[in-house]
């Protein structure tokens, strides 16, 4: 007999009050097909899983039925029991605190301590990485275990840092595993960005750069960038490459003819293909005001080829290449292992491109860079280099520099900064555009970078006139903070839109 599904949801009802649970199983898969996502028939389906005392075999449902209820901590419960059955004790952990932060109990509060001292610890804190893109996949957990090492604490508590199942690369993950808690979750990495506030502040913990904090902490990006800043002014690097992951690249290294004896440097310059592969789905346009084209790094190209140097191009994808070959010039990029790209930057002499994702990587590795291209202004967080920002032009008109850092707006009825912006569209709305760096600017720079490579690291802590200048007159603001600085070529010929920060007079 064909029943409609009204009649279904009625003896749905009457086998949940008679306790017949297999037919309540039977009838709310069969209702499921129709509204797979439907929470009140994913909670029948449930209360028939729990009297067959099957609920715990699982856990892709729970996480399902946990994921679509939203804030019923019991759901969590179960989960936490079949995470724990299965000895996955991070992920029962986790999912008991999301549970406690739903509702507080003393049952849950003293299946807490149970767990956690099970494990071995007093306490826990969840961080939540940004694991999709490898700038933040570095600065993120780099720069709080820069701070948290100098700082020496010992209070035996367990900080999960969490990431997405998958990860921009892999073998940074295992490299950070070394010295943290890495959990790689789906289910409670995305269940946490979808409900940034529910997780309780108790659990919680930031790190001086994090996408993650969202509305939980009222952070600018000027603030974030000022406290990266700090970190990397202060502490040194903490992570380091082992011999086998050297080992594990050398017949990669062979077949491509590369040598990590022979001076190299590392290039990487950002364009649109990147992103648009990540989120094909998506207009990501948009982020095209950060994007470059190599022919402009041509010519500094082959003034490292004579100087001895190798230049090896490095980058998950690009849709763009030099119009020839080069002898020495190396271009790799989507053809390495991500354990190559790592092993690349870490030995490499310098690393020269835009400031973009494996900039993170040389950060880390407190290599040497030379960033160009930058925008919207300079916020470049290394320990060591140098930079320049491409040029903001209205309508075809100069715009000051000055008048971006004293706060100027898109318009002048208009509350977003020039500094705070992050979309072209938005730009051009206001007939403002980024024009890129030009091959005489770039080459500029890189020769003056090169002469302080040679000279050894000590040689960044020394400026000179213009660059002192720089660095007296600039504003207390975040994006300043850093010991990246605007070569002397770029400010010498960009003196007058820099108006009273690098004047003559003022040295």
């Amino acid at each position: 007999m064909n029943c409609s599904i009204n009649d279904k949801i009625e003896l749905i009802n009457h086998y949940l009050l008679d306790k017949d649970f297999e037919s309540l199983l039977a009838s709310s898969e069969e209702l499921l097909k129709y509204a797979p996502n439907n929470t009140e028939i994913l909670g029948y389906k449930y209360e028939a899983l729990l009297g067959l005392n099957l609920h715990l075999q699982d856990i892709g449902f729970l996480r399902k039925i946990c994921w679509y209820s939203g804030i019923c901590a019991r759901y969590f419960d179960s989960l936490t029991e079949a995470y724990w059955l299965i000895k996955e004790k991070k992920n029962a952990l986790c999912s008991l605190l999301f549970a406690i932060s739903i509702e507080d109990t003393p049952s849950r509060r003293s299946m807490l301590k149970r767990l956690l001292d099970d494990i071995g610890v007093a306490s826990v804190k969840l961080f939540f990485l940004s694991s999709d893109r490898i700038g933040h996949l570095t600065c993120e957990p780099d720069a709080w275990l820069r701070k948290y090492q100098h700082e020496g604490t010992c209070d035996n508590v367990l900080r999960i840092f969490m990431c997405a199942g998958k990860v921009c690369n892999d073998k940074l993950v295992t490299l950070l595993s070394r010295k943290l808690t890495i959990l790689k979750s789906d289910f409670f990495h995305r269940f946490h960005l979808s409900r940034r506030s529910l997780l309780a502040d108790e659990f919680y913990d930031n790190m001086p750069y994090d996408l993650a904090s969202g509305d939980r902490l009222e952070q600018t990006i000027d603030s974030k960038i000022n406290s990266l800043c700090s970190v990397y002014n202060h502490f040194p690097k903490v992570f380091y490459l082992e011999d086998k992951d050297f080992l594990e690249v050398q017949g990669e290294l062979q077949t491509l003819g590369l040598s990590l004896n022979e001076p190299f440097v590392c290039l990487h310059v950002r364009d649109s293909a990147y992103l648009d592969t990540l989120y094909p789905e998506l207009d990501v346009s948009y982020h095209r005001y950060r994007d470059a084209s190599i022919k402009f790094y041509e010519e500094g190209i082959k003034y490292l080829l004579e100087q001895g140097y190798q230049v090896v191009r490095i980058g998950k994808e690009t849709n763009q290449h030099l119009n020839r070959s080069l002898a020495g010039y190396f271009d790799l990029c989507g053809k390495i292992t991500d354990g190559l790209e790592l092993v690349l930057i870490d030995q490499c002499r310098f690393f020269w491109g835009t400031s973009s994702g494996p900039f993170g990587t040389a950060a880390m590795f407190d290599i040497p860079a030379l960033l160009v291209n930058c925008v919207p202004a300079i916020n470049c967080y290394s320990r060591n280099g140098r930079t320049i920002n491409k040029p903001l032009k209205r309508n075809g008109q100069p715009v000051s520099f000055s008048s971006i850092i004293d706060g100027g707006t898109l318009s002048p009825d208009h509350f977003t900064k020039i500094l705070e912006c992050y979309n072209a569209d938005e730009l051009a709305k206001y007939g403002l555009c980024y024009e890129e760096n030009s091959a005489q600017e770039i080459l500029d720079a890189l020769i003056e970078f090169v002469e302080l490579v040679e000279s050894g690291k000590s040689s960044f802590e020394k400026f000179g006139p213009l660059q002192q200048c720089f660095l007296s007159n600039i504003p207390e603001c975040g994006s300043f903070r850093g010991r990246t600085i605007p070569t002397e070529s770029f400010l010498r010929k960009y003196k007058q839109s820099y108006g009273g920060f690098v004047e003559e007079g003022n040295r």
